[in-house]
């Protein structure tokens, strides 16, 4: 399977051989990961652009040393934390990526998109009832979040709370399109 990705315009190829291992191509990379980790990359995109750093701060170190830069300067930047969880989901370090999803919500709970990040990572380890707390939580910070009310509204199908369901997938059709892509 191949797809791009919106944010990046990335080639992202994804492969099942015979060992059972997924290897995913992106600009620079190459990654061996279980199966069901394989789409966590880009299913974790609502929190890609959550770091505030300059473009040649990234060209000139790189996304990783800007965000050890980021937290030398400010221990207390939430945002970098956010990024820091992202890059750590994407290598496949997945439990620093809800260390650090965590601690930026320690420093900042109103940022929605780590809350849909973090409710996502509960929701692929099989915590669906953690992963609904946090979608709630996102939505409750910004009712505009449609991929936030889908993800809810397929968590509480999956653990079988109908009604809710169908009462999340209402305010799909009542979010702002913008947040959709958010």
């Amino acid at each position: 399977m191949t797809r791009r990705s919106r944010r990046t315009n990335a080639r992202i190829s994804l492969m099942q051989p015979a060992d059972g291992l997924v290897y995913k191509w992106g600009r620079t990379r190459t990654k061996r990961m279980p199966l069901g980790l394989a789409y966590v990359a880009a299913a974790l995109e609502p929190v890609a652009d959550t770091l505030k750093v300059v473009d040649a701060a990234l060209d000139d170190l790189g996304v990783e040393e800007a965000v050890e830069q980021a937290l030398a300067i400010d221990p207390n930047y939430a945002l970098a934390y956010a990024d820091r969880a992202l890059l750590n989901a994407n290598m496949g370090n997945f439990d620093q990526a809800v260390v650090d999803w965590q601690k930026a919500l320690s420093i900042d709970p109103s940022l929605a998109k780590v809350h849909h990040s973090l409710g996502y990572m509960y929701f692929l380890q099989g915590n669906l009832e953690m992963a609904i707390d946090e979608y709630t939580l996102s939505v409750q910070i910004d009712p505009n979040r449609a991929r936030t009310w889908v993800s809810l509204a397929d968590t509480y199908f999956r653990v079988g709370r109908f009604e809710e369901c169908l009462q999340a997938a209402e305010m799909i059709k009542d979010s702002q399109a913008a947040g959709w892509m958010d």
